[in-house]
């Protein structure tokens, strides 16, 4: 896999922006897949939606170097990607259990557009299983 590898996020909220700003401190490079047009300009602009010491830093250091992109298609954010990184809500149902439909709709999108290589990691709040 090598030292440095590119990574997709998918979900721009606050795990998503946290870890790619992290990942894109340890160098590798980080294409964020976001479906809010207005959250993709914001963060082009250099404005961070949500609070985190040192965030607005970090995503300005990989933006000056080319280490993070933002991508309003899901499809834009994994190409040549090795790791993608679910980071979507999973509203609590009436029931109680976790709606996972966002993670289901998002791996339908993706699972023929990347590679047999590619490993899909869900950091979403989802039951064992």
């Amino acid at each position: 896999m090598g030292d440095h590898v590119d990574i997709a996020i998918i979900g721009a909220g606050y795990v998503g922006l946290v870890t790619g700003a992290g990942l894109a401190e340890l160098g590798h490079r980080i294409r964020i897949g976001e479906t809010s047009s207005d959250r993709v300009v914001m963060l082009e602009a250099g404005d961070v939606p949500i609070y985190e010491e040192r965030l607005p830093e970090l995503l300005s250091k990989a933006r000056d170097r080319g280490a993070i992109s933002f991508h309003t298609s899901n499809v834009e954010a994994v190409t040549g990607a090795r790791l993608i990184f679910l980071c979507l809500p999973t509203p609590e149902g009436a029931d109680g259990r976790a709606d996972l439909s966002f993670i289901n709709e998002v791996v339908d999108e993706l699972a023929t557009e990347v590679g047999e290589e590619s490993v899909f990691v869900v950091k979403s709040t989802v039951p064992p299983g």
